[in-house]
């Protein structure tokens, strides 16, 4: 099914936040606040409120046209890279008879949401462009103490990333069903992590062999909603298709699955697609009980005549935390032998035309964090992103010239898409939100750029020992870097990079006091164990 890709994002990107569903960005601005602080610390993003982003809620519930309003707006406006929702709720099938689908075509952009925003993605499945399942501002970039990993990794994948998404995997840590009500601010944010659940992986419950198709899906409730709408897609376009399902906050009973999914089969839609995915049931439901919704699902696959259909359950998308991101349209490869999941395209593609400002836009990072580090310190990292922005355009250019040259002056020159593409490539590939990162280092996090060194060769070797060693000569610099260390396991760093932290604390080991040299040789056991295991980019997250 061709979609339209839209361009992928960039740090210092402007996205839009806009109230589809509700106003309850208007009733717990505390919660909406912090979902905007993630978006801008590690993202890198600047975010645009649009007219009725605050609304109300009672005027948001009385003017669908508004919020469609603000959608359209949100499409028009050119600065505009993307379209966040900042929360789901049950009233986005009202916009449906406001929306101009022709506005939507002739400019795709990224679009991300859940929920009740299935009805924005399926609005935009209709203009033909494809769009992101993925959290909102509240529900999810506002998760309770910390934004995970898990999510943040998916994130760049697909919305920073023009390179294929590659393997998909269950998170590694834990989850969490659990609702904190937001009234309750004394139970939010640094008071009380949520109650979580180790995983347990995915489930595969049926069918054999592999299979692809492109994806396609949504919340239940709203796929039950939309079935009569005229943004439900044809038939022609679910053929062939991996169907994603997941339920909502509602907690939505087995029989109350069973009862859509049945009148789902009947339209005959489970004879069409190749595979469905189940998210983790939403409402709080104990993992104990998850069994019984494969049961209803296995039920009504075999009352269609589809005991073949390959299943998976328990999958990190819906209303539990966290969840990776799924493009519509993307195609999507299950191996049951080996039980993968993967994507072997990109989400997005590169801007057709960009003006060069990677230095500049690197430069405004460092620069608007400079009063929290020392100058000197300052001054290096600016004469590091200097030399990065020309080795990036260098690169991308296949060995300098006019872009080189262009990079080098500061910006302004407009590079040929075949140009900027091999330069987002080369900028993708060494970890997508690379200005977040920058923003980490500066708040003493010493994220140190994650710079691939595969990549860089011999070049990053020497811009990381520099960093380390300007970092090290500084007053206190030392004392910072312990006081980070501390919590080593909890940092996103690089094996390489904690191994050239370690080689440059040798070289000072006899002047380390007694609880350095400690810490020290903890470090050691680190290493040690990080090499043990597949150690792969990890994108900003403490």
């Amino acid at each position: 099914m061709p979609l339209i890709k839209p361009p992928a994002l960039l740090p210092g990107d402007k996205i839009a936040i806009i109230s589809a569903s509700s106003g309850y960005s208007n009733l717990y601005p505390h919660v909406y606040h912090l979902g905007i602080q993630r978006l801008r610390d590690i993202f890198g993003l600047v975010v645009v409120e649009l007219k009725h982003t605050h609304a109300p809620a009672d005027f948001l519930s009385s003017h669908p046209e508004k919020r469609a309003e603000d959608l359209m707006a949100a499409f028009e406006n050119t600065s505009i890279k993307a379209i966040f929702t900042s929360i789901g709720g049950d009233e986005a099938i009202r916009i449906l008879p406001y929306i101009n689908y022709e506005i939507i075509q002739k400019n795709p952009k990224i679009v991300m949401g859940f929920s009740d925003s299935t009805v924005l993605l399926f609005i935009c499945l209709k203009a033909g462009l494809s769009c992101f399942y993925g959290p909102s501002v509240m529900c999810g970039f506002a998760e309770q103490i910390e934004f995970p990993d898990y999510t943040i990794d998916s994130i760049g994948r697909h919305l920073f990333s023009i390179l294929p998404v590659g393997k998909l995997e269950p998170s590694s840590g834990r989850w969490t069903e659990e609702f904190l009500h937001w009234g309750d601010k004394a139970s939010l944010f640094k008071h009380r992590q949520r109650q979580s659940h180790a995983e347990a992986g995915w489930k595969f419950l049926q069918g054999e062999g592999s299979v692809s198709g492109h994806l396609m899906g949504g919340c239940l409730e709203l796929l039950n909603d939309l079935k009569d709408t005229d943004v439900w897609p044809s038939e022609a376009v679910w053929e062939d298709s991996i169907l994603f399902i997941e339920t909502s906050e509602q907690g939505w009973t087995p029989t109350q699955v069973q009862d859509v999914l049945r009148e789902l089969g009947r339209r005959g839609l489970f004879l069409k697609i190749n595979a469905l995915l189940f998210g983790r049931p939403g409402g709080q439901i104990s993992y104990e009980d998850f069994e019984k919704y494969d049961s209803v699902i296995l039920a009504i696959l075999k009352e269609f005549g589809c005991e073949d259909l390959i299943v998976i359950s328990h999958m990190d998308f819906g209303h539990t935390v966290p969840v990776f991101i799924i493009p519509y349209g993307s195609t999507l490869t299950i191996n049951v032998a080996t039980k993968t999941v993967s994507i072997e395209e990109p989400s997005c593609i590169a801007r057709k035309e960009i003006t060069i400002t990677l230095k500049p836009i690197l430069r405004k990072a460092l620069f608007s964090f400079e009063t929290e580090i020392e100058a000197e310190t300052a001054g290096l990292m600016g004469e590091t992103v200097d030399d990065i922005s020309d080795n990036l355009i260098a690169t991308a250019a296949g060995g300098g010239g006019a872009a080189a040259a262009a990079g080098g002056s500061g910006g302004g020159a407009v590079v040929a898409e075949s140009t900027i593409s091999k330069a987002q490539a080369v900028m993708f590939s060494q970890g997508p939100i690379f200005f977040g990162r920058l923003n980490r280092i500066l708040n003493e996090r010493l994220a140190l750029m994650n710079i691939q060194f595969n990549v860089w060769e011999g070049y990053s070797d020497v811009v990381a020992v520099d960093i380390l060693n300007r970092l090290f000569s500084t007053a206190n610099g030392l004392n910072k870097l312990f006081a980070l260390l501390s919590n080593l396991s909890a940092l996103p760093l690089q094996l390489i990079l904690i191994e050239k932290i370690l080689i440059m604390l040798t070289a000072i080991k006899s002047t380390l006091t007694e609880s350095q040299l400690s810490l020290f040789n903890e470090i050691h056991l680190f290493s040690e164990a990080k090499a043990e295991t597949h150690y792969p980019i990890i994108f900003p997250g403490k």
